[in-house]
């Protein structure tokens, strides 16, 4: 048996979703393996563990926790799906990210870490100066509990979805999105998200959807069918460490994804754009040619189904257990 601890400052959320929650899949491949969330570092129980996974660990508390779990002679792995160095100045988060102390305590953090996984490359050649021992574990489509067969979507409705984060992404494009809903008054953009007003009041067809918890989010999406799925960003170094899952969750859905010429995005069937002018003009040539837009949801179908199910991505996260395990 191997048993692991798994930490997740919120293990409901949308990134112990697609980073933490795996690990409890992975018994499918392997039936010695047995994963659990913790919410303490209480000795009686790490005794009979032989792996704790931090999922973003951050702070001081969990650095001193490192300390004590190394000298118990447990292996520590540690997961990052952001660039917790270069959070931007209109995230919510920046405040508490860009303090000297918890930038430390991050270093502390990956220095203490047996190994580091990662969403993307961008994130691991920025993590290599404080961990030589990172490896890119790519975000996956859930196929233990969901299914990837639905057909492209054949109404007429762009989808966004996103939390506060994203404002400032939604406001590079804004100008393009009320150019399209002008002139296209026949389709509807679709909003998943909180405090959206400042777009929404400006499109003639919307309709909105407060943000909802991500296994209500998974349901919702298990009852839609839409086309088109914009995954607008800035071109900025935080966001070029962001993973493409917004582009997996459209394929779920029926849609073609349009998003930034960002090396993330650069996949079979994504349709990318560089600036706002080109966001118009890409977004239109989705509108207005459907085989266009059938052609690229096949390609990127295709590509995730080889490349990118939670099945296969759980194969990498096995020979890393296998691996700190000796």
């Amino acid at each position: 048996m191997i048993n692991l601890k798994l930490f997740s400052a919120v293990p409901h959320g949308a990134c112990s979703w697609y980073r933490t929650q795996p690990l409890k899949k992975l018994y499918k491949l392997d039936d010695r393996i047995y994963a659990e969330f913790g919410t303490q570092i209480e000795w009686d129980k790490l005794s009979g563990i032989d792996l704790v996974f931090f999922e973003r660990p951050e702070s001081d508390e969990i650095v001193r926790a490192m300390e004590k779990i190394k000298s118990y002679g447990i292996k520590i792995w540690s997961d990052y799906d952001d660039d917790v160095f270069n959070v931007c100045n209109d995230n919510p988060s920046y405040m508490h990210y860009n303090t000297p102390k918890i930038q430390q305590s991050i270093r502390h953090c990956m220095n203490l870490s047996d190994i580091i996984t990662v969403s993307t490359e961008n994130l691991k050649q920025k993590f290599l100066p404080y961990n030589d021992n990172i490896i890119v574990l790519e975000n996956g489509f859930n196929d233990f509990n969901l299914n990837l067969n639905k057909p492209i979507g054949k109404n007429k409705i762009i989808h966004w979805r996103g939390s506060t984060t994203h404002r400032r992404d939604i406001l590079s494009i804004t100008n393009a999105m009320v150019a399209i809903s002008q002139e296209y008054k026949d389709w509807y953009f679709s909003f998943i998200g909180n405090s959206l007003e400042f777009i929404t009041d400006k499109l003639i067809n919307v309709k909105y959807i407060e943000e909802m918890p991500v296994s209500s989010y998974f349901e919702f999406l298990l009852q839609v069918s839409l086309p088109i799925q914009i995954c607008p960003l800035c071109f900025n170094t935080f966001n070029e460490s962001k993973s493409n899952i917004s582009w997996i969750e459209g394929n779920y859905i029926g849609a073609v994804c349009l998003a930034p010429k960002m090396n993330e995005w650069i996949k079979p069937g994504i349709l990318n754009y560089t600036d706002e002018e080109s966001f118009f003009y890409q977004l239109r040539q989705l509108i207005e040619f459907p085989n266009f837009r059938e052609q690229l949801f096949k390609e990127s179908r295709e590509y995730i189904k080889e490349n990118l199910l939670l099945s296969y991505i759980n194969k990498k996260r096995l020979k890393i257990i296998n691996q700190l395990m000796g």
